[in-house]
């Protein structure tokens, strides 16, 4: 049991070499283990590891009445992701498929979604109402956790104004630590990358359908717009510069991209195809749709 202990201490520390003398020494004195592991570890580091082993043992335990329900629940169904990008903008809802939106997605006028995820709280900084009262298709609405992001982080008050809302865990800020992409979602803290649509395509995948459609993914960052303005983009814009908005946009995509290898590894049989793509164009099946007025 020490060893194993040992072990999983030691895949905290970054050097391999460091790595390799931590755990020769705490092999030999077991008294010192935890001692010896804050002392080598940084002041970052240490806040890293315990921020994950509450994430991880936090979500083990409330992962399974947030998402457990729906593991394979869409099995040979269609879903559709639908994000806030421009091109969202005249969607017809894909006849019997399941909708599952992001930020203010909800406000396409179009569609009733059945789920609805959101984390950073800029996504809806103007239209906070009209979020809580959404009802949708009796749409659940996921809200992650951005471990206390000053102008991001959903205040807990929020939660009480809000039905139908299901609280999950992220690997946010942890990147560097975990950075993979679970399967069971029911158990570990969902991936968290550029995007809040990377997570909710992991939900998606979670219910196994056979087919999921890409609505609004455009990935051309706050500068382009969404399909619906909002304060929060002015706010967005003037904190970061255009070439941090490349960077985002290309963190995005590579999120995509990793997505899309998870995807063909552990659900090859699912279908994805993107709608009038823009910055995924030519990475998963295109469709373009001329929509008519």
């Amino acid at each position: 049991m020490h060893k194993v202990l040992v072990n999983i201490m030691c895949s905290f520390v970054p050097s391999k070499d460091l790595r390799h003398k931590l755990r020769k020494k705490l092999r030999k004195d077991p008294t010192q283990t935890e001692r010896v592991i804050f002392d080598i570890l940084s002041a970052t580091a240490q806040q890293k590891m315990a921020s994950l082993i509450y994430n991880s043992s936090t979500s083990a335990i409330t992962h399974q009445k947030i998402f457990g329900e729906y593991k394979g629940k869409f099995f040979g169904q269609e879903v559709v992701l639908v994000a806030a990008g421009p091109t969202a903008r005249g969607y017809r809802p894909v006849k019997g498929a399941v909708h599952v939106g992001c930020n203010r997605s909800f406000m396409l006028e179009s569609l009733a979604l059945d789920f609805l995820f959101l984390a950073d709280f800029r996504g809806i900084s103007s239209f906070m109402q009209e979020f809580i009262d959404y009802k949708g298709n009796n749409c659940v609405k996921f809200i992650g956790d951005l471990k206390g992001v000053s102008g991001q982080q959903i205040p807990e008050d929020f939660f009480l104004k809000l039905n139908n809302t299901r609280k999950y865990k992220t690997d946010f800020g942890l990147g560097g630590y975990c950075g993979i992409i679970p399967v069971d979602i029911d158990f570990n803290p969902l991936w968290a990358s550029s995007t809040i649509a990377h997570q909710a395509f992991q939900f998606i995948l979670f219910t196994n359908p056979k087919r999921i459609y890409l609505v609004g993914c455009d990935c051309t960052g706050h500068l382009a717009g969404h399909f619906l303005k909002g304060e929060g983009d002015s706010a967005i814009n003037k904190s970061l510069s255009r070439q941090e908005w490349d960077f985002t946009v290309s963190e995005m995509i590579k999120g995509w991209s990793k997505l899309k290898d998870f995807a063909n590894l552990y659900y090859p049989d699912t279908e994805i195809i993107s709608i009038n793509p823009i910055g995924l164009k030519g990475m998963f099946n295109d469709q373009f749709i001329t929509y008519i007025p």
